[in-house]
């Protein structure tokens, strides 16, 4: 939302859900949030494939390559902790990706 109130509209954020959670409800990722959360399964193995560990967050360039990957976990996005620096450092990691 804060990239689009500045008029930033080609970053898009997406939540994969990994094959070992589906059966478990994902009502606490979603509800009432913007962000669009789909399901892996075992035709894709996004997780595996992209070798995924729970909360990572990829960050990829315009033509869909892996320019960094770091863990929201270690990485809290949320902009009370840490003085906002951590919300910060990820938003800055997603215009350099766009900008490449």
């Amino acid at each position: 939302m804060e990239l689009r109130s500045e008029g930033i509209d080609d970053v898009h954020v997406v939540g994969v859900n990994g094959i070992e959670y589906a059966v478990k409800s994902i009502t606490g990722m979603i509800e009432g949030r913007t962000l669009p959360w789909v399901q892996d399964n075992l035709d894709q193995r996004v997780w595996e494939s992209w070798e995924v560990y729970i909360r990572d967050f990829f960050v990829l360039d315009k033509d869909g390559a892996v320019v960094d990957v770091v863990n929201l976990t270690a990485l809290d996005p949320d902009p009370m902790v840490n003085e906002g620096e951590n919300y910060r450092a990820i938003k800055e990691l997603l215009l350099t990706a766009r900008d490449q």
